[in-house]
């Protein structure tokens, strides 16, 4: 495919292709836009959808990952075949660890569990996760007074809520219970 015509979706396929940001939106920043960093995310999803800046990212990591291998070849080549760490060799090495640390009676279980850890993630398994948080702020026109924000927000007015909740709920089954008619259980 080659070069993108426009250098901004250029370098913004370059920026995602890197996978240095943690977010769409701030590879749509890197890449030169100027726009509120809020907006940001919104526009980095509609560059996405374009087919051809998604090939571009695609065709980006491929050489990326040519890139990756050759040098690691070549690097073998100049240790020569004594010296040379491929994949194989240290996947190889993992599985001896899991399997020495789990002989009956030597058992290493913080051993076993991070070659294995190591060992999924080698064959994509596991995938690195941050969490994110949405929090919702509520706006009025009348804010509130310090009082009325502890009486609603302090761990003792919530605890204080859900009891109250608690005891209401355990009236009306309490009613419910005793508007029903009584029945005798013949033994």
């Amino acid at each position: 495919m080659g070069v993108l015509k426009n250098p901004r979706w250029e370098r913004f396929a370059q920026e995602i292709a890197s996978g240095k940001h943690a977010t769409n939106g701030r590879a749509y920043l890197a890449a030169g836009f100027q726009i509120r960093p809020d907006l940001a995310k919104q526009n980095a999803l509609k560059l996405l959808r374009r087919p051809e800046v998604n090939a571009r990212i695609d065709e980006l990591r491929d050489l990326a990952t040519h890139v990756e291998r050759r040098a690691a070849d070549v690097a073998a080549e100049r240790l020569g075949e004594d010296w040379a760490i491929k994949r194989e060799w240290v996947t190889d090495r993992l599985k001896e660890i899991v399997e020495r640390s789990m002989k009956e009676g030597e058992f290493n279980g913080n051993v076993a569990c991070r070659a294995l850890e190591l060992l999924g993630k080698e064959v994509g398994m596991f995938v690195d996760r941050t969490e994110t948080r949405n929090v919702n702020y509520g706006i009025s026109d009348q804010p509130m007074t310090p009082e009325e924000w502890i009486k609603k927000y302090s761990p003792d007015a919530t605890a204080k809520a859900e009891n109250e909740q608690f005891k209401k709920e355990s009236e009306e089954t309490r009613e419910r219970l005793d508007a029903m008619p009584k029945t005798r259980v013949l033994q």
